[in-house]
């Protein structure tokens, strides 16, 4: 059999991805001196897809560009998410020969087969199985930037339009084709199924209503298991077909691949698919089944071709085909002085205005979005800045809240901002850490499962008198190990196991909060928070210089070091209370100060800088 070229194979795999898939296997079995041995390899697929998303032709992000439901089937897509949950390994016919053929037929990257006739021969594969969601908090100008033209869509790389084939489904001859006369919606309106649910049976959330090892419905919430609601955008199970081991819980990942969806499958329809021998084998346990398998128009099968493991500070900024080159997840933004200097300035003005026009609070608020955790310990996690502002519970009379204005702002120009209400009965509702569900054996998200970067904004306005239950003053002690160590326990309920975070947290309350922060501010008000206006290019700037602020090295010379350290021994003969934790704590200010101005090195001067931010910080709070 002749090989094809290099963009050959290209337009082959965009034109017809599961046709391209049969040929591959068939051209590796070739291969193979005429043994037909039949191995799980990828034949080539995944470096061919690699090579196609490098030269730049788009692909539809199944959440983006119109939405999920104008995704089709053998089209290959995009699907950026969260890894929020990892079932165990998956074991499926990858391959076959009917009874009276000589030729093997290949499911990779098939979700259904439906073989007419007998079975000859076949060949167990193995695929791993993820729960992945969209990336919580997401911003919604992260996906605007890659939405593909509508007409780029229908067209192929040189232009023109691209014919699908009816029989793009033979590499499962045997399946039945799903139309393609129109677009096919995936999901049905979740708010009418989740009313159907409810007129059925109230599915409880937490221990203290259900009884011990006591089986229970699921609710659709429950099911779809977003660790930040509400959520329009959908999930999926994605399934990785290589021995790369290296994906991670709660890993932001950009997959390419193949959708599946039957929007019209019912229950009935799913159980008898799930006792079907020939599509996989998965638990003995009903109610996992159940859960880890419901019907595709919930949530929809994705079969991963390729991945890469990425940042949501990769988002800003940068095109798919930039991330899934990258070799470093870190990278400077690059800007000039003057860039870096326009964009802070309009920020501070930005943050300060939502903070009722605090300009030096403003600043403390810009260190801790650029903060991220680069050195860990045993004890230390080193880079993080939590901050506490208090006084900033406003009069029911003022049309806008600090918290509704600055979570505004900071969603402006930051990939993803989890803003959270802090009261006693949403800490008592349910477990804000993930925990494991062994009845269904699912980790059940939590609004503290969330991405690397995202700004976790928590409004202590709102909390008032009551008491806490169990659950709730285990919220409480999360939130605590995030802002002084974090991480996040996560409840196996056997075993707990800490999971490391890196998550910027900025909390807003009327007096000290209950979370200890690495500094509490006082907010000196002059008048009511109010969100100003940025301009597109302005919006750009500013989302460049802190994503790459995140992201860029420090360091600090030899000299700078020595003139430091001869700062912090006369500052401790002048105090001997300052303690190691709070020099950390001044040389992550230090760090973050520099970066704020765009500066990769720390020279004595930004040290005492920091020192008087330091100074003036203790003077508010003993005015308070």
């Amino acid at each position: 059999m002749a090989t094809m070229g290099a963009d050959e194979d290209i337009d082959a795999l965009e034109r017809d991805p599961l046709g391209f898939i049969q040929s591959a296997f068939h051209r590796s079995l070739a291969t193979h001196d005429g043994s037909h041995a039949v191995s799980d390899g990828d034949n080539g697929v995944r470096a061919i897809v690699s090579r196609l998303v490098a030269s730049g032709r788009p692909l539809r992000e199944i959440n983006g560009a119109g939405g999920i439901e104008r995704s089709r089937e053998n089209e290959l897509v995009r699907f950026r998410a969260l890894v929020q949950d990892m079932y165990e390994p998956e074991y499926y016919i990858g391959a076959y020969v009917r009874e009276g053929d000589s030729e093997w037929t290949t499911t990779k990257y098939c979700e259904h087969i439906d073989v007419k006739g007998t079975i000859a021969q076949r060949a167990l594969f193995e695929r791993r199985v993820l729960y992945c969601v969209p990336v919580p908090g997401e911003q919604p100008w992260v996906g605007e930037a890659e939405r593909v033209d509508e007409t780029a869509d229908e067209e192929g790389p040189r232009g023109e339009k691209r014919e699908r084939e009816e029989t793009s489904m033979d590499v499962c001859p045997d399946a039945t084709p799903a139309p393609r006369s129109a677009a096919m919606l995936i999901r049905p309106d979740l708010e009418r199924t989740k009313k159907a649910n409810a007129e059925d049976h109230m599915a409880p959330d937490t221990p203290e209503q259900i009884g011990e090892g006591e089986a229970r419905e699921e609710s659709i919430d429950q099911l779809l298991n977003f660790p930040l609601v509400p959520e329009t955008r959908s999930p999926c199970i994605v399934k990785v077909y290589d021995d790369d081991d290296s994906l991670r819980l709660n890993d932001v990942v950009e997959f390419v691949g193949l959708l599946y969806y039957s929007p019209e499958l019912t229950a009935a329809e799913r159980d008898k698919e799930m006792k079907d021998d020939n599509v996989y084998a998965t638990s003995s346990f009903i109610e996992e089944d159940n859960s880890k398998n419901p019907v595709s128009s919930l949530v929809p099968r994705f079969h991963a071709l390729a991945y890469k493991v990425t940042s949501q500070n990769k988002f800003v900024n940068s095109s798919p085909v930039e991330r899934f080159t990258a070799t470093d997840l870190e990278t400077s933004h690059g800007l000039t002085p003057e860039k870096v200097a326009i964009a802070r300035g309009k920020l501070l003005d930005m943050i300060a205005n939502a903070l009722g026009g605090d300009h030096f609070a403003a600043e403390l608020v810009l260190m801790a979005l650029v903060s991220r955790v680069h050195t860990r310990t045993d004890l230390l996690s080193l880079g993080k800045f939590s901050l506490n502002l208090t006084g900033c519970k406003v009069e029911s009379s003022e049309a806008g809240t600090i918290a509704h204005v600055l979570s505004s702002v900071l969603g402006l120009v930051c990939p993803s901002v989890a803003h959270l209400p802090l009261t006693v009965p949403s800490l008592n509702a349910r477990p804000w850490a993930p925990r494991k569900d062994y009845v269904y054996n699912r980790l059940r998200a939590g609004p503290l499962q969330l991405a690397a970067s995202t700004v976790l904004l928590l409004d202590e306005t709102k909390l008032d008198s009551g008491t806490l239950t169990q659950i709730g003053v285990r919220n409480i002690e999360s939130l605590k190990a995030i802002s002084t160590v974090q991480d996040v326990e996560y409840d196996f309920e056997y075993h707990q196991m800490q999971m490391p975070v890196d998550i910027p947290l900025i909390i807003l309350s009327d007096r000290k909060s209950i979370i200890p922060t690495d500094s509490v501010v006082p907010l000196r008000r002059v008048r009511n928070p109010k969100l100003i206006d940025a301009t597109e290019e302005e919006l750009t700037l500013m989302r460049t210089f802190i994503a790459g602020a995140r992201m860029t090295k420090h360091v600090i010379s030899e000299k700078t070091s020595v003139e430091i350290e001869a700062e912090i021994v006369e500052a401790r003969k002048a105090d001997a209370a300052i303690t190691q934790e709070s020099l950390h704590r001044m040389l992550t200010m230090t760090r973050l100060r520099a970066l704020n101005y765009g500066q990769t090195e720390l020279t004595t001067q930004t040290w005492k800088e920091t020192m008087e931010i330091n100074r003036r910080v203790a003077e508010r709070a003993r005015v308070v």
